[in-house]
């Protein structure tokens, strides 16, 4: 199981952050993360990874559950 003691920063301290080390803002989106959505995970990972994650997925039962987990 995945357990993070973690909170992600508010839009604001983002923003002070990236100001802080000589970055501007010019654009900023907000949304729901979608770091298990099949479609996202192609996105990030690319076509050739995203089929070893399939693979390790339907091979390996101890990753299938702990993905089942956290969707």
């Amino acid at each position: 199981m995945t357990r993070l003691n973690a909170a992600p920063l508010p839009e604001r301290d983002w923003i002070n952050t990236f100001s802080q080390v000589g970055l501007t803002v010019t654009q900023r989106q907000i949304g729901a993360m979608r770091l298990l959505e099949p479609v996202q995970v192609l996105r990030d990972e690319g076509v050739i990874q995203t089929v070893q994650i399939v693979w390790n997925i339907l091979t390996q039962p101890l990753i299938r559950d702990r993905i089942l987990m956290m969707r």
